[in-house]
């Protein structure tokens, strides 16, 4: 495998594993890092896929005691039962919509200037929201700047 491969891996994967656990869209910044190393878009999918099964797997291994507490403890306990049902129930909504529009999702948001716009008009809501200390060089300003550097490039 070439090296220049390798590094861009590697990097994608210090993007995905830095932002998996924060609030932020994890996928998103593998689309903008895809972009920025001019990734290869039919191979790229690939790698985002394998990339994000790791982080399924470490965010599994995270939580495995409660995964196995609730297994051992779904024919017995009703908590566990409703922790089941809630999670279900919580993903229900977004299945039935990946099931009906996924693929127009895929083709219309998937792209560098779509995240980058819908990360933009978040930071603004942040901003209007955020206490007067804020100042104009904050981290969402920042990011900001960077959204508007993507979508000059694309």
């Amino acid at each position: 495998m070439e090296p220049l491969l390798l590094l861009k891996a590697a990097m994608l994967g210090v993007v995905e594993g830095l932002t998996e656990f924060l609030p932020i869209s994890s996928t998103g910044h593998l689309i903008w890092a895809s972009a920025l190393l001019s990734t290869d878009p039919v191979k790229s999918p690939v790698f985002d896929i394998a990339i994000q099964t790791g982080a399924v797997l470490a965010i599994l291994w995270n939580y495995r005691r409660r995964c196995c507490e609730v297994l051992v403890g779904f024919a017995s306990s009703r908590r566990h039962r409703m922790f089941v049902a809630t999670v279900v129930l919580a993903f229900l909504p977004a299945a039935v919509v990946g099931a009906v529009a996924g693929a127009f999702i895929k083709a219309a948001l998937f792209k560098p200037v779509p995240v980058a716009l819908a990360l933009i008009a978040k930071l603004k809501n942040l901003n209007r929201a955020a206490s007067p200390r804020l100042k104009r060089t904050s981290l969402p300003v920042l990011i900001e700047w960077r959204c508007r550097y993507l979508l000059k490039r694309a």
